[in-house]
């Protein structure tokens, strides 16, 4: 009886498609273009730093920039915080039978990042974290984000 590790791949950034032989340049490549991500819950007084423009595009279906001062939360066993993040939000309704509402952010660029943990703990300048977006529930008044797992690796696990 054989091993079942002995069927393991040494490399599983190597493939076969289609009897084709694929090397992707990281593990992380294999993920691309399909939607896996990770999906935390932060109040919304973390993303707006006032009401008036919570409720400007919350209400009114519109696209604004505007500045979050601070946003902390946890992520896969990771403390982050971040400054000084500008922002470009646009939203739409998630469905007419919902009150959610779904909010893109196009543009989100943190000027200060630190994410740290018991083993670790990084620093980082000017993160893009661009193309994630949340889903607003009105009865919690939370958001819930969706972050790609390419953005999120980027810098929990490569640290660049």
């Amino acid at each position: 009886m054989q091993s079942v590790t002995g069927y393991a791949k040494e490399d599983p950034t190597i493939s076969y498609i289609n009897g084709k032989l694929v090397i992707f340049d990281s593990i992380l490549d294999i993920f691309k273009g399909k939607p896996f991500e990770h999906q935390i819950e932060i109040d919304a007084n973390q993303i707006f730093p006032n009401e008036s423009l919570k409720h400007e595009i919350i209400a009114n279906f519109t696209s604004l920039e505007f500045t979050m001062p601070d946003l902390n939360y946890n992520l896969l066993g990771f403390n982050i915080s971040a400054s000084n993040i500008e922002v470009n939000a646009s939203s739409k309704q998630v469905s007419d039978d919902s009150n959610e509402k779904r909010i893109d952010f196009p543009v989100m660029l943190a000027k200060n990042v630190n994410v740290s943990n018991e083993i670790t703990n990084k620093n980082f300048n000017d993160v893009d974290l661009s193309s994630i977006y949340a889903i607003y529930d009105p009865k919690t008044d939370k958001f819930t984000f969706h972050i790609p797992f390419d953005i999120a690796a980027r810098y929990l696990l490569k640290g660049s």
